[in-house]
Parts: C-alpha cells; structure tokens; sequence
C-alpha cells in the first residue's frame, strides 16, 4: 500500500469535494432548470440549511461523498459488489470507461440496481430523445446514485438513505480527469485495497486520517479553546493492525500463557515481548495479571467480560476495535463450553421450548372446539399447522443432532485450533464452505 500517495490524495480530494460541493449548492439555490423548479421544498431546506451552517452542510456532505465513494472503489478493487459491475473504474486496464456505464450502454444494466434506477431516461438520455449536454455524465450520476440507494439496505450504515443534500450536492462530473472520482481511479490501486484473497481494510483507516489532516492542522494552531464539533479532527486518529495486535497479545495474551504456559496460541502471536525482554515493566503487569488470575478464581475459564477487562486509548474503533473484541470474546465463549456444554442446550433450552410448544398446540386445540367466531378458529388452526411444523423440525433437531453430540460428551482443546475443533461438532453447526469441503478430504 501506497500510503505517501494516499497522504497526497486524501487531502486534495477533500478540497476538491469541499469546492465542487459548494459549486453544486449555489447552483441548485439559485439556477432555474425544470428538474430544479419540480423540487421546492428541498430547495427550502437547502436554504435554512445554508442560512444556518454553510461551511457546516458542505463539510458533511462531503466527507459522507468521500466515505462512499471510498468504499465503492474498495468493493471494485475486491470485486464484491453483488451486481457484479466496477461502479468507479473499468472492468480492466485496457479499457476507460467504468464498468456500471459500459454495460448500461450496451443495454445490460445489472438486475439487481433497476429498482433503484430510471432504465427508460437512462436509455433515452444516450439516445438523444432527451436532451443534455453531457449524456454520458448524467447518466454515470445516476448510477452512482443507484449503486449507493442499493447499499443502503446491506450497508445502511454507510450508505444511509439519500436525502436532498447528499442526492442534490453530488456534483455532476463523475468522469472526467477533473472531477471528484478521478483520484479514485488513478491513485488508489487494486492492489492497495489486499492482495488476492487478503483484504487490506487498513486503507480506509488512512484515507480517514489523511483526509481529516488538513483540518487536525488547523484545529491545532488553535491558541483558543477548541470548539466541541473539531474535537474529532484532533482525537480520532487512526490505529494501524500491529498497534492493537500488540496491545491484544501482551495483555489478553499473557494472562492466557499464564494459565497455559504450553499454549500453542504463542505461535500466532508474533508481537507477543517474553518476560526477559520486558525487563522492570514485566514484573509491574505480572501485578495485574495475578489480580485478573485471582478475580477470576485463579484460571482464565471461570474468567467473564465484567471480571477481565482490556482497554487503551490506542484501541481506536472500526477493524481495530473490532480485533480486540473478537480476540477477547473468542477466549472467553470458547472456554464456556464444556463436554456438558450439548446437553445443557438439550435439556434447559430445547425441551424446555418443546414443552412451551406442546402447551400452546393444547390450548389451540381448545380454541378450535370453543371459539363461536370462524375467524377465531381459522386463526388458531393456521398458528397450529405453523407450530407443528416447528415442533417437527425441533423434534428432528433433538433425535438427529443434539442428542447424540451430547451422549458423546465431546471435549475440546482450544489449542487443537478452530478447523479441528469445528469438524468435531459435526452438523450441530452452520457449514462453512472451507472447513466442509476439508472435512471431505
């Protein structure tokens, strides 16, 4: 990854979102254009927006652009997109158009986007039956904007539901070399955003902080107190993988060698600094780490999340924090399960939810003889057909799955890692495509 590149790239783009955005306000304010009049009370809103927050509104609107049009080049580099069409660069190097555009114009707009898009005045535009200045263009914006209207029921996140000021403030020039997405295409590679099967999600956490650097900056020339809304351009620093992969193995890490000294989860800990290396410092954590030991009845397994608890400023949040969480909970879930771990499932969850179901099949029974209204019987007779297929598949479940796999009593080692451990539970467990297809082998 290229990061002096994207340290050059995330700032300029910024500026230039930030200009074409306002470009785009003044001209949706004040232009005169039939798809303009046929929205007066987006202008409006637009107006009191400005006349509360100019700087403020095309400060959001574009780094919401940038966050989106971030992840799209990143989906187009791993080829994730379910529609199966880059939405900001070309299907290949030889090629100069983007994907989504070329196979609109050949008539092959991808199923799954028509609903969020208007395939007739799409057509037309590149017809000439209506008239514009740029087709081309107008047509690449609208499929931006469709691509980013069917993200938001997987990614609502990011993708929220287009209102008027992010929809309205797209600028129109998305193709160009001097438009907004050029840099997305000329600056940012395929293999920056992970090689081969390997995503490296560690871009997006450096496009963020190259792109807020400009306004850290001026925040921190700052001889006043710093206003609340610029906090974040100071504090919201990006966390690199090795930084929380350290923090992890040298504080949930140790506290796990110390129960196991013959783990060979040390093997997969390459940040992981041995007592002799510490020196002073290992001898002051050993402190905690004896109290983590004694708060947890002296071993990790009786260990839960209010009792063992990992925390630092340099956690940060999105993929680092996420690491640290999961590593955490993977430890702790894991030394939940017992050899008894299937039978407690059986008794205390699954037959007890069997007898719930019986009770409420007897009562139904009693409304389909009592009820004097049809509608009533009708009701109850459906709810039964419904639970009675439930009761078979949970009957099923129990005679074919659970109840053997707890007659076994299986134990488990967390050391025998994941693609053992797995295969042992057997069908008790959602497939997973690689550790299946292993299973066959």
């Amino acid at each position: 990854m290229n990061t002096a590149s994207l340290k050059t790239f995330a700032p300029e783009v910024r500026r230039q979102l930030m200009e074409a955005v306002g470009r785009k306000l003044d001209f949706v304010l004040t232009g005169d254009t039939a798809d303009l009049r046929a929205m007066p009370e987006q202008r409006k809103s637009l107006k009191r927006q400005v006349e509360r927050d100019r700087k403020g509104l095309i400060e959001r609107v574009a780094y919401t652009w940038f966050n989106r049009l971030a992840a799209l080049r990143f989906m187009d580099a791993r080829s994730w997109h379910p529609f199966r069409a880059r939405v900001l660069t070309p299907a290949s190097d030889a090629e100069t158009q983007p994907e989504i555009l070329k196979l609109t114009r050949t008539g092959a707009l991808p199923e799954e986007l028509r609903p969020h898009a208007d395939p007739t005045r799409l057509n037309d535009l590149l017809d000439g039956r209506i008239p514009s200045p740029d087709a081309q263009g107008e047509v690449y914006r609208h499929l931006v904007l469709a691509a980013c209207r069917f993200y938001n029921a997987l990614l609502p996140d990011l993708f929220e539901k287009l209102d008027d000021e992010t929809e309205l403030l797209l600028p129109d020039d998305l193709l160009t070399e001097h438009s907004v997405v050029h840099g997305f295409r000329t600056e940012i590679s395929d293999e920056d955003c992970g090689d081969g099967q390997r995503a490296n999600v560690e871009i997006l956490g450096w496009l963020y902080q190259f792109y807020i650097s400009d306004r850290k900056d001026q925040v921190m020339a700052r001889k006043s107190a710093v206003p609340t809304e610029d906090i974040p351009a100071v504090t919201q620093l990006f966390t690199p993988h090795w930084i929380v992969r350290y923090l992890v193995e040298n504080s949930l890490g140790r506290l796990w060698l110390l129960n196991r000294p013959g783990s060979k989860l040390r093997e997969h800990m390459p940040y992981y600094i041995e007592d002799s290396e510490q020196g002073s410092v290992a001898s002051g954590q050993k402190e905690v780490y004896a109290n983590h030991r004694r708060a947890a009845g002296g071993n990790i397994e009786n260990a839960d999340e209010p009792t063992v608890k990992i925390g630092h400023s340099a956690a940060g949040q999105g993929a680092p924090d996420s690491y640290l969480k999961k590593g955490f909970n993977a430890l702790i879930y894991l030394h939940r399960y017992t050899k008894d771990t299937a039978n407690s499932l059986l008794n205390r969850y699954l037959r007890d939810y069997l007898q719930k179901i019986h009770s409420r099949l007897e009562h139904l029974d009693q409304v389909q003889v009592t009820a004097e209204s049809t509608r009533e019987k009708t009701a109850a007779r459906k709810e039964r057909d419904a639970l009675n297929k439930t009761l078979r598949e949970c009957e099923a479940y129990e005679r074919d799955i659970l109840l053997p796999l707890a007659q076994q009593r299986i134990e488990l080692d967390l050391d025998d890692g994941v693609k053992v451990n797995y295969l042992k539970l057997g069908e008790s467990l959602a497939p997973i495509a690689g550790l299946a297809a292993k299973e066959e082998e």
